[in-house]
């Protein structure tokens, strides 16, 4: 009798029953162990993530506050962060004058090449939103009212709240004068070219009549 329970303990469904439950309970456990593996990657990753922007920015923030070079930052259109080098470049004694207000608000309201500043604007936006960078001639009022030609080079740039755009300005004023100059030279040197032809031209027509009647 006792020999008949024994096997039927280990054949008729205890033991068998008992193995599949405990396989059942490892296999939980394994995936546990694997959703927490996966949950401390993924966490891990975005530490990693974070520290490496962070050090990214504070990069940048160096760059960007002891470079030479006129440097403004854009958000929606908007300025958003300058350095001190554009804010010497503009004439204003404070930042904070230049923070918020759009690049136009600061612009006469039509641009030397003829175009609107609105228009002018619009199209650097959408080259922005194309190729991710442009460059430009833009006039800018300075905070005493006086006029400053820049070549502005923009670069779009994701960030974490979403896109910004890097302005960094040279001052061409001097050069773009110096070209103008040059062209209106050229233009009168032209003229006087055209004008002194025509009238070698005419003598020599004048010069053929007599010669013809003599």
């Amino acid at each position: 009798e006792n020999r008949i329970d024994s096997v039927g303990l280990t054949d008729g469904g205890i033991i068998l029953p008992l193995a599949g439950l405990i396989a059942g309970v490892l296999i939980l456990l394994l995936l546990a162990m694997l959703l927490r593996f996966r949950l401390w990657r993924a966490r891990a990753w975005a530490e990693m993530t974070r520290s490496s922007l962070a050090r990214s920015e504070a990069r940048f923030s160096t760059a960007f506050e002891n470079t030479g070079l006129p440097v403004m930052v854009l958000r929606e259109g908007r300025i958003y962060r300058i350095n001190d080098a554009a804010r010497q470049l503009l004439g204003y004694h404070d930042p904070a004058e230049l923070i918020g207000r759009q690049p136009a608000e600061i612009s006469p309201p039509i641009q030397p090449d003829g175009r609107s500043t609105a228009d002018l604007g619009q199209e650097i936006l959408a080259a922005l939103n194309t190729g991710g960078r442009t460059r430009t001639d833009w006039t800018h009022l300075r905070a005493d009212g006086s006029s400053i030609t820049t070549e502005v080079l923009l670069t779009k740039v994701p960030t974490r709240q979403g896109f910004e755009t890097i302005a960094v300005l040279t001052d061409v004023t001097a050069q773009r004068q110096a070209e103008e100059t040059l062209r209106a030279y050229q233009s009168r040197l032209e003229s006087a070219v055209a004008k002194r032809t025509e009238e070698l031209e005419s003598r020599k027509l004048l010069l053929k009549e007599k010669i013809a009647t003599s």
